[in-house]
């Protein structure tokens, strides 16, 4: 965790991109269990769902850094590769 920024499972891509959705608190300590919505997301927490201009916006806060990239994780090379291709300053790899 100390690795990452934030981490989001159960993105729903392509919506991730193209929609507006929030995002769930995930609570690591209750396996499956979902806390509330949110917009402002915590360094280091875990969420579901959300959207790609969200997490832009909280990682601004975060960092303060407009021309920063982000590194996006996924498992679908066909949903992911999106990710890189919608977004100049994204990159993505697909695991």
């Amino acid at each position: 965790m100390s690795l990452f920024d934030f981490v989001i499972g159960d993105a729903c891509k392509p919506r991730f991109f193209t929609q507006n959705n929030s995002f769930f608190e995930i609570d690591v300590n209750v396996p499956n269990r979902v806390r509330k919505t949110t917009t402002e997301l915590s360094q280091h927490g875990i969420y579901a769902k959300g959207n790609a201009k969200a997490l832009e916006e909280n990682i601004l806060k975060l960092n303060g850094n407009k021309s920063g990239r982000i590194l996006f994780f996924g498992d679908n090379y066909s949903t992911d590769a999106l990710a890189a291709e919608m977004i100049d300053h994204w990159d993505a790899v697909c695991i």
